[in-house]
């Protein structure tokens, strides 16, 4: 049968409402998920300004109560702009009790979120409690305007989301439903009633049955009892094989239709797919910088076990009862090398740790910077001649002086000189050179290696990135330049790269420079004093509850001619052993079980016969906060564990010095 006025889904009656019922629940639905993931994002930022509030408290105020007692004008500036350079800071008002102001920043917007922090200053006897007002006025224009970017990307984003998942129930029904149930229409209207014949015909994927399925099978029936009307009565093979043919065109045009909707189908599909491809698109770049922190996490369990493996088998080899001495020597090197090189990573992973948490001290102070140089080009003097690799140092004559942590200065320094050793040319060079600019001094280290493309340039300072060297032979992490970069950014300071491939590489620091500069006679007063050559037999007690680090500083010191040692596993027992004749050195854990040894230095302090014996920490602390406590507590000098001989010895040597002099 031929069906004339057959409708299209957006003519039909159930179309149009069912397209209007999924406009109004798309439209809603994003609307809502909008308004509340805005809600979310206004309430995030809100509280990441109280937790600004919150750190300037912890960060700024005793520094600039301070300055506001001792009226520096200058370190009131300094903190006003360390202050207003924070994300969002609009303006920074510091009113003192006297009526003093000092102001940074302008108001430019009335939409302000402002905290006020009373400002108390505590020196020694001094107590004030009230010497001013820290005022801090955060602006919340840019908290708005990242809101209305928020907005329109989540309304965009939503929309589509909701649009294709809409696009695809509005496609189901219609050909599920709607597109059946308008077939079944049209046919109806169209049905002759001298034309019994004819079947309704549904196509039906599923071999599941439904109710559109069984409405069909009802209306067929009833069409075939009627056709049996019609056969009783006319009886005659011409009329019904003319129904037939009519029915075989209705399926040609059936099959035709279904060919022109599986098209059109298919191309929506198409469209559809390629929206779901920028979707994967952005997601794949949200994970990339999980996918890197987990390709570190591998990397770096390669890199530990690499020298736990050394340590561990050579140190079973010396279990075998190994007796040749070149044997030994070899393998105590290898062990050496693994150890440094573990150590190395455990520091940098701590770094690196610290200055994402936030909890990283600096000692800023003025640092003399050529002595600084010579100190680090010893340090790696032997890594450079191992590599056939020739250092350069081109310094002024006159000593210059920074602003900077000077062990962590010392740091950078050692990690670019490394760098420029390890990734230079066979029989290459290195050039150190240190010069004064019009504000800063600026520390330039010049390799003669392979250089860095554009591209990589701008990588080198990403972390867990090692611009492709991660299966090479030499040694890294990818994140000792993120951790000089950081360093150098907290000390006021600035760290960049020049290179050409095929060239080399140039990394230059650029550090502030102190308000006055000290002279070479200040720099003489503070040269370490090497004491004359020992005949005397000293003295140490070793206030230790490790029984292996009792072993390791007992082989230490059996190798240091004219030293007598003796072990205590506590404070309690070392303060027994302070009996006639007194030791001439202690050396001390911190961490001791019962008695602390902070609270053993007080009892030293507490006698005057114990008071003057020099006392060297051996301690596993290194965070500034511990560094500092050998001021308060009068330690003669502060020696980390694992202990260098070295560094033991040398400090071992100016407490002696220290007791002679």
């Amino acid at each position: 049968m031929n069906i004339k006025n057959k409708k299209t889904i957006f003519k039909s009656r159930l179309g149009r409402q069912f397209s209007f019922y999924i406009i109004i629940f798309s439209s809603f639905f994003t609307l809502f998920i909008t308004a509340f993931q805005l809600n979310l994002n206004y309430h995030e930022e809100i509280a990441q300004i109280e937790k600004q509030f919150t750190s300037i408290a912890q960060s700024y105020v005793v520094s600039v109560a301070h300055s506001v007692w001792s009226i520096n004008e200058y370190m009131i500036d300094i903190e006003l702009q360390s202050i207003l350079s924070l994300p969002d800071v609009e303006y920074v008002e510091i009113s003192s009790s006297d009526g003093d102001k000092w102001r940074s920043g302008v108001q430019k917007t009335s939409n302000l979120k402002e905290h006020h922090y009373a400002l108390e200053h505590d020196f020694g006897t001094k107590y004030d409690p009230n010497i001013g007002t820290l005022s801090v006025y955060i602006s919340m224009e840019n908290v708005y305007e990242r809101l209305l970017n928020d907005v329109i990307y989540i309304l965009l984003s939503n929309g589509l989301k909701t649009l294709c998942v809409a696009a695809f129930i509005f496609l189901l029904v219609q050909r599920m439903i709607t597109q059946r149930l308008i077939y079944i229409e049209d046919f109806l209207n169209n049905l002759s009633p001298e034309s019994p014949s004819d079947q309704l015909l549904l196509e039906t994927k599923s071999k599941h049955k439904n109710e559109l399925n069984v409405l069909e099978q009802h209306i067929n029936n009833m069409l075939v009892r009627q056709s049996n009307y019609f056969i009783e009565l006319k009886e005659t093979n011409t009329k019904l094989n003319t129904l037939l043919e009519e029915r075989d065109l209705l399926i040609d045009y059936k099959r035709k239709t279904n060919t022109e909707l599986e098209k059109k189908v298919s191309e929506r599909t198409s469209a559809l797919s390629e929206k779901m491809q920028e979707l994967d698109d952005l997601k794949i770049r949200a994970e990339k910088a999980n996918l890197a922190k987990s390709e570190f996490i591998s990397s770096m369990s390669h890199e530990l076990r690499t020298p736990l493996n050394a340590i561990i088998g050579f140190s079973q080899l010396f279990q075998l009862g190994i007796t040749d001495p070149q044997v030994i020597q070899d393998n105590a090197e290898e062990i050496l090398l693994a150890g440094n090189h573990l150590l190395d990573l455990i520091n940098d992973i701590l770094d690196l740790s610290q200055i994402e948490s936030s909890k990283l001290e600096l000692d800023i102070q003025s640092c003399e910077v050529n002595q600084l140089l010579n100190d680090s080009l010893t340090l790696v003097s032997e890594l450079a001649r191992q590599a056939n690799i020739s250092i350069k140092l081109e310094v002024s004559e006159s000593n210059e002086f920074v602003l900077a942590d000077r062990l962590r200065l010392k740091q950078v320094i050692i990690n670019l000189l490394t760098n420029a050793i390890k990734y230079n040319q066979t029989n290459g060079s290195v050039h150190v050179n240190c010069q004064e600019l019009e504000d800063c001094i600026q520390i330039r280290i010049t390799d003669k290696g392979n250089g860095l493309t554009a591209d990589q340039i701008k990588k080198l300072f990403l972390p867990f990135n090692r611009l492709g060297r991660e299966k090479g032979k030499i040694q890294g992490t990818g994140i000792g330049l993120v951790i000089c970069k950081q360093l150098i950014e907290k000390m006021d300071g600035s760290i960049g790269v020049e290179s050409k491939p095929g060239v080399g590489s140039v990394f230059w620091v650029k550090l502030p420079l102190p308000e006055y500069q000290e002279n070479d006679q200040s720099l003489l007063d503070h040269e370490p004093q090497h004491p004359e050559t020992i005949t005397k037999t000293t003295n140490i007690l070793y206030i230790e509850d490790s029984l292996s680090n009792q072993k390791v500083m007992s082989a230490f010191l059996k190798t240091r001619k004219n030293t007598q040692l003796t072990l205590a596993n506590s404070a309690e027992e070392g303060l027994d052993l302070l009996v006639s004749p007194l030791p001439d050195i202690i050396l001390l854990d911190i961490d001791l079980p019962g008695m602390n040894g902070y609270e053993f230095m007080g009892e030293l302090a507490n006698t005057p016969i114990l008071s003057d014996i020099p006392v060297i920490i051996v301690t596993a602390k290194s965070m500034l906060s511990e560094r500092k406590m050998v001021e308060k507590y009068s330690f003669s000098s502060y020696v980390t564990k694992p202990v260098i001989m070295t560094e033991l010895f040398t400090a071992i040597d100016d407490a002696i010095n220290t007791t002679t002099s």
